[in-house]
C-alpha cells in the first residue's frame, strides 16, 4: 500500500501515547471510483455539552492520509477533493472542529466548500545539506553566537539527557515566559518511553564545563523529517548561546540521520527572528476550523470570566 502525506503524528502508537489508548478517533473511507483509501484521525471531546474535534496534545500536525494499493503517481486535484468530501461526510456530528494539517496537505478546497475556514500558519524547515555548507548558510550573527558558545564558554553538545532533566528545563522556561509548556508531565514521560523503545525520538542537550544542563530539546522523526517537539533553556544560558548551539547541533543530528529538520513552527515574532538566523525554508501549513454560533458564544464568555 502506497501512503501519501503520512507522518509520525498519524501513527496509532503516537496517538495512544498522547491521548490514551483508544481514546482518539478516526474516519476512513474507500473510493471505488479511484481505489483510493483516505483516513483522518483526531481527538473527539465533549465541550459545553457538545462534541468537538481537535488536536491531541503534543501533536502539531494531522490531517487526511491517502493510500493506494498499486498507484505511485500523484493523485489529481479532483481525486483529492472527492476523497476529502467523502471524509467530511463521514465525520461525527460536531459543534466545532480545529485541526492543523501537515504542510504536505496543500489542498483544502473540499473543506472550504463545506463551510470550514482556513488560517495559514508557518513552520521552518532546513533541507539536508552538509555540515560545512549548512553552517555557511547561517546568518552571521547566529554563526558568531554558536562559536561564542563553543569556544568562549566551552559549552558541549550531548545526546545523554534524561526525561526529568528535559522537564526541569522546560518548566524553568515556562516560568520565565509565564506559560505552561508541559501541562501533564505523565503524557510526555509516557510518550518518550515509547519513542525510545521504537527509536523514533531523542533528547538532545547542551552542558557547561561543570556538566550542568543549560538547554535541552526533544526531537522526534519519521522517514522524512525530524521535528522539534519540546525544549527549553535555563535563564542565564540564553546569554551564553546555548539555545543557538543546541538548534545547530539538532540540525546536524537530523541531517546525519537523513532527515529534514523541522522547527515545528511558530507565529511568534521573537521566535521567528531567532529561527530565521538559521536561514530555514518558510513553509506554510493550514489550520482548518469551524465553530457553531453557540460554541463561539461560549468561547467568548470563557475569555470574559
Amino acid at each position: 500500500m502506497n501512503t501519501i502525506s503520512s507522518c509520525i503524528f498519524d501513527e496509532d502508537w503516537w496517538l495512544d501515547a498522547v491521548s490514551g489508548e483508544k481514546r482518539w478517533s478516526q474516519v476512513s473511507i474507500f473510493d471505488p471510483k479511484t481505489n483510493y483509501q483516505a483516513t483522518i484521525k483526531f481527538l473527539q471531546k465533549q465541550r459545553y455539552g457538545k462534541s468537538t474535534i481537535q488536536m491531541p496534545p503534543f501533536t502539531p500536525y494531522l490531517g487526511p492520509v491517502y493510500s493506494h494499493e498499486f498507484r505511485t503517481t500523484d493523485m489529481s486535484v479532483n481525486e483529492e477533493n472527492r476523497l476529502n468530501e467523502l471524509l467530511i461526510e463521514k465525520l461525527p456530528t460536531h459543534e466545532a472542529l480545529d485541526m492543523s494539517f501537515h504542510w504536505r496537505i496543500q489542498n483544502w478546497l473540499a473543506w472550504y466548500w463545506n463551510g470550514y475556514q482556513q488560517t495559514t500558519f508557518y513552520t521552518y524547515r532546513i533541507p539536508i545539506g552538509n555540515s560545512q555548507s549548512d553552517f555557511q548558510n547561517l546568518r552571521n550573527n547566529t554563526k558568531r553566537v554558536i562559536r561564542y558558545a563553543k569556544f568562549r564558554h566551552s559549552l558541549e553538545f550531548t545526546d545523554a539527557v534524561s526525561i526529568n532533566e528535559l522537564l526541569d528545563v522546560a518548566h524553568d522556561t515556562g516560568i520565565r515566559k509565564r506559560v505552561s509548556l508541559v501541562t501533564d508531565e505523565s503524557v510526555i514521560e509516557r510518550l518518550y518511553q515509547i519513542l525510545a523503545q521504537r527509536k523514533r525520538g531523542k533528547i538532545l542537550g547542551i552542558r557547561d564545563p561543570q556538566g550542568e544542563l543549560q538547554a535541552a530539546m526533544l526531537i522526534v522523526w519519521d522517514e522524512l523529517e525530524a521535528y522539534y517537539l519540546l525544549g527549553g533553556i535555563k535563564g542565564k544560558s540564553k546569554d551564553l548561546g546555548a539555545g543557538s548551539l543546541l538548534i545547530w547541533e539538532a540540525i546536524r543530528y537530523s541531517h546525519n540521520m537523513g532527515r529534514v529538520f523541522n522547527f515545528e513552527g511558530s507565529m511568534n515574532k521573537t521566535i521567528n527572528h531567532f529561527f530565521s538566523g538559521f536561514n530555514p525554508l518558510l513553509t506554510p501549513y493550514f489550520r482548518i476550523h469551524k465553530a457553531s454560533r453557540r460554541h463561539r458564544i461560549f468561547l467568548k464568555l470563557e475569555t470574559l470570566l
